[in-house]
């Protein structure tokens, strides 16, 4: 091996090194509910506020996006709201960002779907982070921070009640890390993908995932699979 071939492959062990410093990746949590019995509640998520009713929050065998089960939200004449969510882990890193990744599917009357989806603090006494959601099968994404362009509110695609879709939410852990959360939405029947950007209001404590039901919106379907919380440190 000559001098110059001896200097190259110790600068790039050099950056490969620097590499693995730098991007110190771990997921934190991991749910596909392929260990789990459906027809029963399900181990990771539980209620987090409001009256669920009748409304069933079970592990089911009916549909997945992967494998052969997933959990089912089965909205009946529950005129309360109420959400669930999630037992993600204390992150502890203040740098890098924090990805979530979630599947889902819709079923029901076009005029009857709405839920929404927050990112939030898990003190609970914060603005939420990011908020979005599906009302009458139309995904919009709003920022909370007060004087965000277009009041915050950012129209996405329709959705198509049976369809699978992936979300995947990249998000700041700290205003040093970033100003915007990166949103990117999957049709996992066509391939199609759709990515937006969202100004971010950086919570406190950051980690805690809530999907929310509203009043007078009933008798429908939505079907959760495969989500992953993945925290990269800078």
């Amino acid at each position: 091996m000559n001098i110059i071939t001896g200097k190259i492959l110790t600068l790039l062990a050099v950056v490969l090194t620097a590499g693995v410093a730098i991007a110190d990746s771990r997921v934190i949590f991991n749910d596909d509910f392929e260990d789990e019995v459906p027809g029963r509640d399900p181990k990771n998520w539980k209620q987090a506020w409001g009256t669920q009713g009748e409304d069933a929050l079970t592990v089911c065998s009916e549909k997945a996006a992967t494998g052969d089960k997933s959990l089912l939200i089965e909205r009946g004449n529950n005129d309360k709201n109420w959400g669930f969510a999630p037992k993600i882990p204390q992150i502890k890193e203040t740098a890098g960002t924090m990805t979530l990744e979630y599947c889902f599917q819709l079923e029901g009357p076009g005029n009857a779907a709405w839920v929404g989806f927050e990112l939030r603090s898990r003190n609970n006494k914060e603005k939420h982070a990011l908020t979005w959601s599906i009302r009458d099968f139309k995904l919009i994404m709003v920022s909370t921070v007060p004087n965000a362009p277009k009041r915050g509110r950012t129209s996405g695609p329709l959705i198509t009640p049976g369809t699978w879709y992936k979300m995947k939410i990249t998000a700041p852990l700290s205003k040093a890390s970033g100003d915007n959360a990166m949103i990117e939405i999957t049709n996992l029947g066509s391939k199609e993908v759709s990515n937006y950007e969202v100004v971010y209001n950086h919570p406190s404590a950051p980690g805690a995932f809530l999907i929310n039901f509203h009043p007078a919106k009933n008798n429908f379907k939505l079907y959760i699979d495969d989500v992953k919380v993945t925290v990269d440190a800078k």
